[in-house]
Protein backbone atom coordinates (compact mmCIF):
# COMPACT_ATOMS: atom_id res chain seq x y z
CA UNK A 1 0.00 0.00 0.00
CA UNK A 2 1.51 3.21 -0.82
CA UNK A 3 2.74 6.13 1.19
CA UNK A 4 -0.22 8.49 0.21
CA UNK A 5 -3.15 5.89 0.83
CA UNK A 6 -1.32 5.22 4.49
CA UNK A 7 -1.70 8.85 5.21
CA UNK A 8 -5.48 9.08 4.04
CA UNK A 9 -6.37 6.25 6.19
CA UNK A 10 -4.54 7.92 8.84
CA UNK A 11 -5.96 11.38 7.94
CA UNK A 12 -9.77 9.41 8.51
CA UNK A 13 -8.71 7.86 11.51
CA UNK A 14 -8.05 11.33 13.39
CA UNK A 15 -10.96 12.62 11.88
CA UNK A 16 -13.15 9.97 14.10
CA UNK A 17 -11.68 9.96 17.12
CA UNK A 18 -13.59 12.09 18.95
CA UNK A 19 -16.81 9.81 17.77
CA UNK A 20 -15.31 6.54 18.02
CA UNK A 21 -14.40 7.23 21.69
CA UNK A 22 -18.37 8.39 22.13
CA UNK A 23 -19.90 5.17 20.56
CA UNK A 24 -17.47 3.17 22.36
CA UNK A 25 -18.93 4.87 25.53
CA UNK A 26 -22.33 4.42 24.84
CA UNK A 27 -21.99 0.96 23.53
CA UNK A 28 -20.86 -0.30 27.18
CA UNK A 29 -22.66 1.92 29.31
CA UNK A 30 -23.99 -1.21 30.49
CA UNK A 31 -21.49 -3.03 30.99
CA UNK A 32 -19.57 -4.17 34.37
CA UNK A 33 -16.57 -2.45 33.30
CA UNK A 34 -18.33 0.97 33.13
CA UNK A 35 -19.77 0.46 36.53
CA UNK A 36 -16.12 0.90 37.93
CA UNK A 37 -15.18 4.22 37.49
CA UNK A 38 -11.61 4.46 37.49
CA UNK A 39 -10.95 1.27 35.65
CA UNK A 40 -13.65 3.02 32.92
CA UNK A 41 -11.65 6.27 33.16
CA UNK A 42 -8.85 4.12 32.18
CA UNK A 43 -10.20 1.70 29.32
CA UNK A 44 -11.03 5.29 27.29
CA UNK A 45 -7.84 6.72 28.20
CA UNK A 46 -6.02 3.89 26.74
CA UNK A 47 -8.25 3.80 23.39
CA UNK A 48 -7.52 7.22 22.71
CA UNK A 49 -3.92 6.49 23.03
CA UNK A 50 -4.19 3.11 21.28
CA UNK A 51 -6.44 5.13 18.27
CA UNK A 52 -3.40 7.54 18.04
CA UNK A 53 -1.02 5.02 17.55
CA UNK A 54 -2.73 3.28 14.90
CA UNK A 55 -2.98 6.42 13.09
CA UNK A 56 0.80 7.37 13.35
CA UNK A 57 1.65 3.49 12.51
CA UNK A 58 -0.07 4.36 9.60
CA UNK A 59 1.63 7.14 8.68
CA UNK A 60 5.20 5.79 9.67
CA UNK A 61 4.42 2.26 8.17
CA UNK A 62 5.06 0.46 11.34
CA UNK A 63 4.38 0.50 14.82
CA UNK A 64 6.77 0.23 17.68
CA UNK A 65 5.74 -1.34 20.85
CA UNK A 66 7.61 1.01 23.70
CA UNK A 67 7.95 0.89 27.49
CA UNK A 68 5.06 3.50 28.32
CA UNK A 69 2.92 1.53 26.05
CA UNK A 70 3.91 -1.68 28.43
CA UNK A 71 3.13 0.24 31.29
CA UNK A 72 -0.40 1.21 30.20
CA UNK A 73 -1.18 -2.47 28.94
CA UNK A 74 -0.27 -3.26 32.48
CA UNK A 75 -2.23 -1.11 34.49
CA UNK A 76 -5.16 -1.70 32.03
CA UNK A 77 -4.99 -5.39 32.63
CA UNK A 78 -4.42 -5.01 36.52
CA UNK A 79 -7.52 -2.99 36.56
CA UNK A 80 -10.14 -4.47 34.52
CA UNK A 81 -8.23 -8.12 34.00
CA UNK A 82 -8.09 -9.91 30.56
CA UNK A 83 -11.36 -10.37 29.83
CA UNK A 84 -12.48 -7.12 30.28
CA UNK A 85 -9.66 -5.86 28.50
CA UNK A 86 -9.97 -7.99 25.41
CA UNK A 87 -13.89 -6.95 25.08
CA UNK A 88 -12.83 -3.12 25.45
CA UNK A 89 -10.76 -3.66 22.34
CA UNK A 90 -13.11 -5.42 20.56
CA UNK A 91 -15.60 -2.68 20.98
CA UNK A 92 -12.75 -0.52 19.73
CA UNK A 93 -12.42 -2.82 16.70
CA UNK A 94 -16.24 -2.61 15.89
CA UNK A 95 -16.54 0.65 16.61
CA UNK A 96 -13.50 1.88 14.61
CA UNK A 97 -15.13 -0.26 11.52
CA UNK A 98 -18.23 0.98 11.76
CA UNK A 99 -17.74 4.79 11.90
CA UNK A 100 -15.11 5.14 9.14
CA UNK A 101 -17.64 2.93 7.15
CA UNK A 102 -20.46 5.28 7.55
CA UNK A 103 -18.23 9.18 7.76
CA UNK A 104 -16.27 7.48 4.43
CA UNK A 105 -17.54 3.94 2.79
CA UNK A 106 -18.63 6.06 -0.39
CA UNK A 107 -14.94 7.83 -0.99
CA UNK A 108 -12.74 5.87 -4.11
CA UNK A 109 -10.70 3.42 -2.11
CA UNK A 110 -12.48 3.12 1.11
CA UNK A 111 -12.47 -0.60 1.42
CA UNK A 112 -8.50 -0.33 0.60
CA UNK A 113 -8.08 2.32 3.30
CA UNK A 114 -10.62 0.27 5.60
CA UNK A 115 -8.62 -2.36 5.46
CA UNK A 116 -5.34 -0.74 6.05
CA UNK A 117 -6.83 0.51 9.08
CA UNK A 118 -8.39 -2.69 10.93
CA UNK A 119 -5.00 -4.58 10.00
CA UNK A 120 -2.75 -1.68 12.20
CA UNK A 121 -5.40 -1.53 14.94
CA UNK A 122 -4.59 -5.13 15.39
CA UNK A 123 -0.99 -4.94 15.43
CA UNK A 124 -1.44 -1.58 17.88
CA UNK A 125 -2.91 -3.90 20.41
CA UNK A 126 -1.24 -7.13 20.02
CA UNK A 127 1.88 -4.85 20.61
CA UNK A 128 0.28 -3.24 23.76
CA UNK A 129 0.20 -7.27 25.10
CA UNK A 130 2.71 -8.91 24.25
CA UNK A 131 5.20 -6.33 25.52
CA UNK A 132 3.01 -6.04 28.88
CA UNK A 133 3.98 -7.95 31.95
CA UNK A 134 2.16 -11.57 31.07
CA UNK A 135 -1.14 -12.18 32.36
CA UNK A 136 -0.07 -14.81 34.98
CA UNK A 137 1.56 -12.28 36.71
CA UNK A 138 -0.93 -9.47 36.65
CA UNK A 139 -3.80 -12.24 37.83
CA UNK A 140 -0.98 -13.28 40.76
CA UNK A 141 -0.72 -9.36 41.71
CA UNK A 142 -4.73 -8.77 41.76
CA UNK A 143 -5.28 -12.15 43.86
CA UNK A 144 -2.66 -11.14 46.39
CA UNK A 145 -4.37 -7.56 46.47
CA UNK A 146 -7.25 -9.28 47.76
CA UNK A 147 -5.36 -11.45 49.75
CA UNK A 148 -3.98 -8.91 52.10
CA UNK A 149 -7.61 -6.78 51.42
CA UNK A 150 -9.22 -9.80 53.28
CA UNK A 151 -6.97 -9.79 56.41
CA UNK A 152 -7.64 -5.78 56.91
CA UNK A 153 -11.42 -6.86 56.47
CA UNK A 154 -10.50 -9.45 59.33
CA UNK A 155 -8.46 -7.24 61.39
CA UNK A 156 -11.34 -4.51 61.42
CA UNK A 157 -14.03 -7.07 62.62
CA UNK A 158 -11.87 -8.30 65.24
CA UNK A 159 -11.50 -4.85 66.06
CA UNK A 160 -15.10 -3.53 65.74
CA UNK A 161 -17.43 -6.38 66.13
CA UNK A 162 -15.23 -8.08 68.92
CA UNK A 163 -14.44 -5.42 71.05
CA UNK A 164 -18.23 -3.47 70.61
CA UNK A 165 -19.62 -7.24 71.91
CA UNK A 166 -17.03 -7.28 74.44
CA UNK A 167 -17.39 -4.13 75.61
CA UNK A 168 -21.30 -5.15 75.61
CA UNK A 169 -20.57 -8.11 77.78
CA UNK A 170 -18.74 -6.17 80.65
CA UNK A 171 -21.21 -3.71 80.89
CA UNK A 172 -23.94 -6.36 81.57
CA UNK A 173 -21.71 -7.84 84.37
CA UNK A 174 -20.82 -4.23 85.58
CA UNK A 175 -24.58 -3.86 85.55
CA UNK A 176 -25.34 -7.85 87.84
CA UNK A 177 -23.01 -6.12 90.52
CA UNK A 178 -25.03 -2.95 90.91
CA UNK A 179 -28.20 -4.80 91.06
CA UNK A 180 -26.96 -8.31 93.07
CA UNK A 181 -25.66 -5.53 95.63
CA UNK A 182 -29.44 -3.84 96.08
CA UNK A 183 -31.23 -7.22 95.67
CA UNK A 184 -32.92 -6.40 92.35
CA UNK A 185 -34.15 -9.35 90.47
CA UNK A 186 -32.61 -7.59 86.86
CA UNK A 187 -29.35 -8.75 88.36
CA UNK A 188 -30.22 -12.76 86.66
CA UNK A 189 -31.88 -11.08 83.94
CA UNK A 190 -28.09 -8.95 83.34
CA UNK A 191 -26.12 -12.34 83.73
CA UNK A 192 -28.57 -14.04 81.36
CA UNK A 193 -27.46 -11.21 78.77
CA UNK A 194 -23.87 -11.54 79.32
CA UNK A 195 -23.94 -14.89 78.64
CA UNK A 196 -25.48 -14.66 75.44
CA UNK A 197 -23.23 -11.86 74.66
CA UNK A 198 -20.45 -14.13 75.10
CA UNK A 199 -22.09 -16.93 73.72
CA UNK A 200 -21.85 -14.73 70.29
CA UNK A 201 -18.47 -13.65 70.46
CA UNK A 202 -17.30 -17.70 71.04
CA UNK A 203 -19.16 -17.81 67.57
CA UNK A 204 -17.62 -15.10 65.76
CA UNK A 205 -14.16 -15.78 67.27
CA UNK A 206 -14.73 -19.44 66.19
CA UNK A 207 -15.28 -17.79 62.45
CA UNK A 208 -12.66 -15.78 62.56
CA UNK A 209 -10.24 -17.85 64.12
CA UNK A 210 -11.26 -20.26 61.02
CA UNK A 211 -10.50 -17.25 58.25
CA UNK A 212 -7.37 -16.88 59.72
CA UNK A 213 -5.50 -20.14 59.92
CA UNK A 214 -3.34 -20.49 57.22
CA UNK A 215 -5.09 -22.77 54.71
CA UNK A 216 -2.82 -25.46 52.68
CA UNK A 217 -2.99 -26.70 49.52
CA UNK A 218 -6.72 -27.33 48.30
CA UNK A 219 -6.20 -30.89 47.28
CA UNK A 220 -9.61 -32.23 48.25
CA UNK A 221 -12.57 -29.51 47.27
CA UNK A 222 -14.90 -31.88 49.71
CA UNK A 223 -12.42 -32.18 52.26
CA UNK A 224 -11.73 -28.35 52.18
CA UNK A 225 -15.26 -26.93 52.80
CA UNK A 226 -16.08 -29.78 55.19
CA UNK A 227 -13.25 -28.73 57.24
CA UNK A 228 -14.46 -25.20 57.39
CA UNK A 229 -17.91 -25.94 58.19
CA UNK A 230 -17.00 -27.81 61.04
CA UNK A 231 -14.76 -25.46 62.24
CA UNK A 232 -17.79 -22.29 61.90
CA UNK A 233 -20.56 -23.34 61.59
CA UNK A 234 -22.66 -24.30 64.94
CA UNK A 235 -23.80 -27.81 65.28
CA UNK A 236 -27.81 -26.66 64.68
CA UNK A 237 -27.07 -25.03 60.89
CA UNK A 238 -27.23 -28.56 57.93
CA UNK A 239 -24.64 -27.86 55.47
CA UNK A 240 -24.50 -30.63 52.71
CA UNK A 241 -21.80 -30.58 50.56
CA UNK A 242 -21.69 -32.46 47.30
CA UNK A 243 -18.33 -32.30 44.97
CA UNK A 244 -18.65 -34.39 41.80
CA UNK A 245 -16.39 -35.12 38.66
CA UNK A 246 -12.47 -35.97 38.12
CA UNK A 247 -10.29 -33.34 40.07
CA UNK A 248 -7.85 -34.05 37.74
CA UNK A 249 -9.59 -31.16 34.92
CA UNK A 250 -8.89 -28.72 37.76
CA UNK A 251 -5.44 -26.82 37.88
CA UNK A 252 -4.54 -26.60 41.71
CA UNK A 253 -4.70 -22.54 41.12
CA UNK A 254 -8.17 -22.85 39.81
CA UNK A 255 -9.24 -25.28 42.98
CA UNK A 256 -7.64 -22.89 45.56
CA UNK A 257 -9.30 -19.89 44.41
CA UNK A 258 -12.64 -21.50 43.76
CA UNK A 259 -12.62 -22.83 47.72
CA UNK A 260 -12.15 -19.14 49.05
CA UNK A 261 -15.18 -18.14 47.19
CA UNK A 262 -17.14 -20.70 48.39
CA UNK A 263 -15.48 -19.94 51.74
CA UNK A 264 -16.28 -16.58 51.72
CA UNK A 265 -20.18 -17.23 50.42
CA UNK A 266 -20.41 -19.64 53.53
CA UNK A 267 -18.98 -17.26 55.87
CA UNK A 268 -21.48 -14.62 54.29
CA UNK A 269 -24.21 -17.14 54.92
CA UNK A 270 -23.47 -18.06 59.26
CA UNK A 271 -23.16 -14.35 59.47
CA UNK A 272 -26.23 -13.00 57.62
CA UNK A 273 -28.84 -15.34 56.67
CA UNK A 274 -30.16 -17.14 59.80
CA UNK A 275 -30.43 -20.19 57.60
CA UNK A 276 -31.20 -23.39 59.20
CA UNK A 277 -29.43 -25.18 56.53
CA UNK A 278 -27.60 -24.30 53.41
CA UNK A 279 -26.10 -26.45 50.21
CA UNK A 280 -23.05 -26.55 48.69
CA UNK A 281 -22.93 -28.36 44.88
CA UNK A 282 -19.77 -28.48 42.77
CA UNK A 283 -19.87 -30.15 39.71
CA UNK A 284 -16.75 -30.75 37.36
CA UNK A 285 -16.93 -31.55 33.69
CA UNK A 286 -14.36 -31.37 30.83
CA UNK A 287 -13.96 -27.61 30.04
CA UNK A 288 -15.93 -26.18 32.71
CA UNK A 289 -16.82 -26.40 37.07
CA UNK A 290 -20.12 -25.30 37.98
CA UNK A 291 -20.74 -24.43 41.74
CA UNK A 292 -23.75 -23.46 43.81
CA UNK A 293 -24.30 -22.10 47.06
CA UNK A 294 -27.45 -21.70 48.34
CA UNK A 295 -30.12 -20.88 51.39
CA UNK A 296 -33.55 -20.23 52.66
CA UNK A 297 -32.65 -17.47 54.94
CA UNK A 298 -33.61 -13.94 55.39
CA UNK A 299 -32.36 -12.98 51.70
CA UNK A 300 -31.59 -9.05 51.17
CA UNK A 301 -31.54 -6.34 48.33
CA UNK A 302 -28.25 -6.77 46.61
CA UNK A 303 -28.09 -3.72 44.94
CA UNK A 304 -29.03 -1.82 48.17
CA UNK A 305 -25.88 -3.79 50.03
CA UNK A 306 -23.30 -3.05 47.05
CA UNK A 307 -25.01 1.03 46.87
CA UNK A 308 -24.15 0.80 50.93
CA UNK A 309 -20.74 0.25 50.73
CA UNK A 310 -22.09 -3.41 53.00
CA UNK A 311 -20.69 -5.89 49.69
CA UNK A 312 -16.84 -6.11 49.93
CA UNK A 313 -17.48 -9.62 50.39
CA UNK A 314 -19.28 -10.08 47.16
CA UNK A 315 -16.82 -7.88 45.46
CA UNK A 316 -13.90 -9.88 46.83
CA UNK A 317 -15.79 -13.36 45.58
CA UNK A 318 -16.58 -11.76 41.80
CA UNK A 319 -12.79 -10.89 41.20
CA UNK A 320 -11.86 -13.82 42.00
CA UNK A 321 -14.16 -15.85 39.47
CA UNK A 322 -13.44 -13.11 37.02
CA UNK A 323 -9.52 -13.85 37.65
CA UNK A 324 -10.41 -17.37 36.87
CA UNK A 325 -12.23 -16.49 33.85
CA UNK A 326 -15.56 -17.09 35.00
CA UNK A 327 -18.81 -15.90 35.65
CA UNK A 328 -20.56 -14.88 39.08
CA UNK A 329 -24.29 -14.70 39.66
CA UNK A 330 -25.77 -13.72 42.67
CA UNK A 331 -29.73 -14.12 43.39
CA UNK A 332 -31.35 -12.70 46.81
CA UNK A 333 -34.26 -10.79 47.91
CA UNK A 334 -35.53 -10.11 51.21
CA UNK A 335 -37.09 -13.25 52.86
CA UNK A 336 -36.71 -15.46 49.75
CA UNK A 337 -33.12 -16.48 50.57
CA UNK A 338 -29.32 -16.22 48.64
CA UNK A 339 -28.32 -18.06 45.35
CA UNK A 340 -24.81 -18.10 43.99
CA UNK A 341 -23.80 -19.49 41.05
CA UNK A 342 -20.37 -19.71 39.83
CA UNK A 343 -18.97 -20.86 36.07
CA UNK A 344 -15.35 -21.31 35.70
CA UNK A 345 -14.11 -22.03 32.24
CA UNK A 346 -11.18 -25.10 32.63
CA UNK A 347 -8.87 -24.31 30.20
CA UNK A 348 -5.39 -26.22 29.41
CA UNK A 349 -3.73 -23.38 30.94
CA UNK A 350 -5.58 -21.58 33.77
CA UNK A 351 -2.56 -19.41 35.30
CA UNK A 352 -0.33 -22.85 35.68
CA UNK A 353 -0.79 -26.29 34.37
CA UNK A 354 -1.38 -28.69 37.10
CA UNK A 355 -3.46 -31.44 38.32
CA UNK A 356 -3.77 -33.31 41.72
CA UNK A 357 -6.07 -36.41 42.52
CA UNK A 358 -9.71 -37.16 41.86
CA UNK A 359 -12.20 -35.37 44.06
CA UNK A 360 -15.04 -37.16 45.35
CA UNK A 361 -18.68 -36.01 46.31
CA UNK A 362 -18.45 -36.12 50.50
CA UNK A 363 -21.62 -35.00 52.43
CA UNK A 364 -20.96 -33.18 55.44
CA UNK A 365 -23.75 -32.95 58.56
Amino acid sequence: MSEPERTAAADELDGCVGEILRRIEAAMRDSPLAADREAWSECLRQAGFVLADCARGLRLGQVAADEEQAAQATRLAMLCGRQKATRLWAEMLSVTIGTLSERHGDRPGAARRLGLVTAMLHRCVAGRTVTGVPTEYVALHRVREIHAADRGRLAREIHDWLGNHISLAVRHLELYEIYQGTGSPRASHEVAQARTVLGEVLAEARRLVADLRPQPPVTDLATAIGAFVRAAYPPSVTVRVEVAGPADLMPDSTRQELFLVIREALRNTLSHSRANSVVVLVNTIPGQVHAVVEDHGVGFDVRAAAAGGRGYGLVSMRERTELLGGTFTLTSAPGHGTRLEIRVPLLERNYVDDSSDADRGHPHR
